[in-house]
């Protein structure tokens, strides 16, 4: 990279666009625009394709493009007077006999294969007619074949990106792959660029390689702490997609099966609100392979265990009930160090994916406020929490309280059990409860107990049964009828008893955290900001304590 100027290899590039006449054209345009430059050390094109040819007469049927009598990329050929790679590679592959010199690059063990193969070194692969290539290796009779090829063929991949990039900061025509074996065809299709072009737009990344300037987009993605992450997840997408095609018997000796598969895909479709945050787009990776192991069983075969593994998640579903609840717990996850994936679908019910690399899947979904009704609580998690793998279900925001000499504003609520007060019997003029308390989980109220002191006190956190119904209740009078029924009640709200019921019924533990905003007489907005924001702190310090680490 120098100023807004992309460097990439002449040769390479030359080679991975032969299937593909669209990107021979993208590439084009991107030369004569001024964003790309394909170099090489010989003084033309003409020159550079006559040694090339004569190089790999050995192996034409591989290198068909220097045979073509078309040659699409000629007119974008630049010499670079700083570039002399053979003589690097074989000087430093020379060097590598010394045990006490030569490049840092090389480790002992592949030092111990080129000292095995020192009479090669010394004798034939000074002469100019050699070249320093993994196919070239492969044709030559190396003391132990297709092994010492393999190895020979790293080194000299190694050692030629680093002579690129300590002369031109090169990057790869692989693109974001960035992928050191370029020139290995075992590794095909990480190093197209076709393909990995079709892959990175369907996931709306596009603007990295096509859009300036690249110091305010591409590096700031491939310089990001997280990038490893998008790498990692986009190596095993590739690798199942090999296994897949394979498994199906395709031809995928060329780009246009991959570019199919990958077109055909179901991604979790990303936001084209741009971002350079390679965790999120890791995520939305293992999301998308997650959702194909649904449909289709042969791509958890394609993944292995290993791979599957990799994309095992916890799954934490947050209901909340009302708009202040939605913009805290966003705000809240982010803050964490969560990313948001997208908006999804399980069923008809919508939900906000939020990640946490590698570790966590929290699922926001919205529901209508109560239980009942088509929108109610009820309805949408009796179908949310069918959902399979479920860790958790947790219920977050605001609710009222009971005793405004005992509690204060902003104090979080923990349920140890729900008590659905609509169910009873009307008798001698007397209201007599019927509904079953419902227990919530042992971890969450074990954990709210022993995170009293943990925030400071800011808030004091009280565990206890919360009082659930359909009301709005916002009437001394009747809070105090409910007291006289439910006298260990610490507070109540409107979603809870269709929740906890439904998660009961699914076998998905399940808690409340609700921040006081109210006592349930006099009602305003003025606390429900910092109420909802306690109990989203309290929540979320839950999920990263017990599910932070695999």
């Amino acid at each position: 990279m120098n100023g807004a100027e992309l460097y990439a290899s002449f040769a390479q590039s030359h080679e991975i666009v032969q299937n593909s006449k669209i990107f021979s054209q993208f590439l084009g345009e991107m030369s004569r625009t001024g964003q790309l430059k394909l170099i090489n050390a010989e003084p033309d094109f003409h020159i550079f394709i006559e040694k090339r040819r004569e190089l790999y007469a050995i192996n034409k049927p591989k290198y068909q493009n220097y045979f073509a009598k078309s040659q699409p990329l000629e007119k974008i050929y630049e010499r670079s007077q700083r570039l002399r790679t053979t003589e690097h590679i074989k000087g430093l592959l020379l060097e590598g006999l010394n045990p006490f010199a030569g490049s840092n690059l090389l480790s002992s063990e592949e030092r111990a294969i080129l000292s095995k193969n020192g009479s090669f070194l010394r004798d034939e692969l000074p002469d100019p007619g050699i070249a320093a290539t993994y196919s070239v290796y492969e044709k030559i009779s190396l003391v132990d074949g297709e092994r010492d090829a393999r190895v020979f063929g790293d080194i000299s991949t190694r050692l030629f990106c680093n002579h690129y990039t300590t002369e031109h900061n090169l990057i790869s025509p692989t693109g974001i792959y960035n992928d050191p074996l370029i020139e290995d065809f075992s590794y095909f299709p990480h190093f197209d660029i076709s393909v990995n072009f079709c892959f990175l737009r369907r996931l709306g990344l596009e603007p990295l390689i096509t859009q300036r300037p690249y110091e305010r987009d591409y590096l700031t993605f491939i310089n990001h702490p997280d990038y490893w992450s998008f790498a990692e997840m986009k190596e095993l997408f590739f690798e199942a997609m090999v296994r897949f095609l394979k498994s199906n018997r395709e031809e995928i000796s060329y780009c246009e099966p991959y570019k199919k598969f990958i077109r055909g895909f179901l991604f979790l479709t990303p936001s084209r609100r741009y971002s350079n945050e390679p965790a999120r787009f890791a995520e939305i990776l293992s999301v998308s392979l997650a959702k194909s192991i649904e449909k289709d069983g042969k791509m958890a075969e394609a993944l292995g265990s290993d791979g599957l593994k990799s994309i095992g998640r916890h799954k934490v579903v947050i209901f909340t009930a009302t708009d202040v609840e939605d913009e805290v717990l966003s705000s809240e996850l982010l803050s964490e160090g969560f990313k948001r994936a997208e908006t999804d679908f399980f069923e008809d019910i919508a939900f906000n994916v939020y990640t946490y690399y590698n570790t966590i899947h929290v699922y926001h979904v919205r529901t209508g406020a109560g239980s009942g009704g088509v929108h109610g609580s009820t309805i949408a998690s009796l179908k949310f929490l069918s959902m399979s793998g479920l860790s958790y279900a947790i219920s977050v925001g605001i609710c009222f309280g009971v005793d405004a000499g005992k509690q204060k504003f902003g104090d979080v609520l923990v349920s140890d059990s729900v008590l659905p007060y609509e169910l009873g019997a009307a008798r001698g003029g007397t209201l007599q409860p019927r509904g079953i308390p419902i227990p919530s989980d042992n971890m969450a109220v074990g954990y709210a107990r022993s995170a009293r002191s943990q925030f400071g006190g800011d808030f004091n956190i009280q565990v206890g049964p919360i009082l659930s119904g359909e009301k709005l209740v916002d009437d001394p009078d009747f809070k105090r009828r409910l007291m006289d029924i439910f006298p260990r009640a610490i507070g109540g709200e409107m979603e809870c008893a269709g929740l906890a019921a439904t998660a009961f019924a699914r076998k998905v533990p399940f808690v409340m955290f609700k921040g006081i905003c109210d006592f349930a007489e006099g009602k305003n907005d003025s606390y429900q900001e910092m109420a909802a924001k306690n109990a989203c702190r309290l929540a979320i310090s839950m999920v990263n304590a017990r599910w932070s680490k695999k």
